[in-house]
């Protein structure tokens, strides 16, 4: 790649060296892995959430797992899990696509669920699109003059060749816009629609404001962390939501720090390390942690995990082989007894089960279930 990691801003010039025609995918690795933050990308994905779900059947879908409000991490990890894997692989890589259909599958399983939510072409054009010119809506509504005319090439091609890895319930994706003029003119055109108020947008979109402020401010600083988010969503879609205008000195806080971190950007040594890899480092660090907590809480530590567990559900921390071994051969276990016992009437007859004998083995529920 031309250019690249050489000299104190380096990521630019890499950039600018690309034809965003033909190496869009190499510009967008570039962008997010060495441009993008874990604080960054959460503001992104929270405020785009917020504009996804203007449609009611949009919200009604988020309400509806109940990953909103009653697992707000799990959404958020699931969440960076598939955008670092995209940013960082391009739509021609075999990990992009099956990270792709592993989101079908889910779709279509919330599909038999809600028959209809996921057939509109629509909506996926719109959510992809809005991803594709956020920066560059945030930076205009910033004061400033978006993004450069190789980014938004490079946006464009990547979203539209990400988009025909898609399926809905109508099957692939398709009519995605020609450029990126036309991704903006079908972005504000529908968001501009007269949707109708619903209950599940105001709880999908506080609790998404709440996600955020949670996992990246202390207490005190969520009033800030609030009125971050709330100021990068249009006034539209706070009225449609029902959402409060953010504190106006807190609004121009954040103006004030976005702004400047954007310059910084430009005039600050571009970082040597990919954002991606250091997220799936992190990441399987955090998973080897939760396994010996897991473990240590049921008195196993040390003890390795089982790749699959026998009733389902990804690893387990019991041991199946030795439990499996510690039971008694199949001949040497003693069958149950039926009992009879004659009642006064001799045409009845109740039949009892019998107590196992105390020196047979007793079953009880599975011990992986048990630890969960």
């Amino acid at each position: 790649m031309p250019g690249t990691k050489r000299g104190y801003k380096w990521v630019d010039r890499a950039m600018r060296e690309l034809d965003p025609e033909t190496d869009h995918e190499q510009i967008i690795r570039l962008m997010g892995d060495y441009q993008l933050n874990a604080t960054v990308l959460d503001l992104v994905v929270s405020a785009s959430t917020i504009h996804n779900v203007v449609h009611p059947r949009g919200s009604e879908t988020l309400a509806h797992t109940g990953k909103i409000v009653s697992r707000r991490d799990k959404r958020a990890e699931d969440g960076y899990e598939f955008f670092w894997t995209w940013f960082s692989g391009g739509p021609s890589s075999e990990a992009v696509k099956e990270s792709v259909a592993k989101l079908n599958r889910l779709h279509l399983g919330i599909a038999r669920q809600l028959p209809g939510n996921f057939s509109y072409n629509e909506d996926f054009v719109f959510t992809l699109c809005q991803l594709g010119v956020f920066n560059h809506r945030l930076q205009k509504l910033l004061g400033m003059p978006g993004m450069p005319d190789h980014l938004k090439i490079a946006f464009h091609h990547w979203m539209r060749d990400m988009s025909t890895l898609f399926v809905g319930e109508h099957g692939p994706v398709t009519g995605f816009p020609e450029d990126f003029d036309a991704m903006l003119a079908f972005v504000e055109d529908y968001e501009s629609q007269p949707y109708e108020h619903s209950e599940n947008g105001l709880i999908v979109s506080e609790g998404i404001i709440q996600g955020f402020v949670e996992r990246n401010f202390p207490k005190r600083l969520w009033p800030f962390g609030r009125a971050m988010v709330l100021t990068t969503v249009p006034e539209r879609i706070r009225r449609l939501h029902h959402l409060p205008d953010p504190d106006r000195r807190l609004a121009a806080l954040t103006r004030f720090l976005l702004k400047t971190q954007i310059r910084l950007q430009k005039v600050l040594p571009d970082p040597r390390e990919a954002a991606s890899e250091k997220y799936f480092r992190e990441r399987a660090a955090l998973i080897e942690k939760r396994k010996a907590e897991r473990l240590a809480a049921h008195g196993m530590a040390g003890t390795e995990l089982s790749e699959e567990c026998p009733s389902g559900g990804g690893p387990c921390p019991v041991p199946h082989t030795d439990r499996t071994a510690s039971r008694p051969p199949p001949q040497s276990r003693r069958r149950p007894r039926w009992t009879t016992t004659a009642t006064s009437r001799p045409t009845t007859r109740v039949t009892t089960w019998s107590q196992r004998s105390s020196t047979t083995p007793r079953t009880s529920r599975s011990p992986c279930r048990s630890a969960r």
